[in-house]
């Protein structure tokens, strides 16, 4: 059989995912949900040509990470609770090269 499906696990997406550049880091945050007891955080370079890496596991709905030293950085995050982990949200594309244009004009 493929994958597990654990009945009652009804996480929903994540939802609201944003990045803002602070000095050094990236402080990556999205809306909690009820039920959720901690979230994954993922990032590729590419989508579809590279793999998705695990980043971080955070209680929190929020995570400081550094600056990343590829130019664009797709990250997701999903909910995970005793009973199963939710679906992954939609990629959220961080351009590092852009944003360091902003700071210095």
């Amino acid at each position: 059989m493929g994958g597990s499906v654990t009945l009652g696990s009804a996480l929903r997406e994540v939802e609201r995912v944003s990045c803002v550049a602070e000095p050094g880091a990236w402080r990556v945050s999205w809306s909690p949900l009820d039920g959720a007891e901690a979230y994954e955080v993922q990032q590729t370079t590419s989508i579809g040509q590279f793999p998705w890496l695990l980043v971080a596991t955070v209680s929190g709905n929020e995570l400081r990470m550094p600056s990343a030293l590829a130019e664009e950085v797709w990250i997701r995050v999903r909910a995970v609770s005793v009973t199963g982990a939710g679906p992954w949200s939609d990629p959220v594309l961080i351009r590092t090269r852009q944003a360091s244009a902003r700071m210095v004009a």
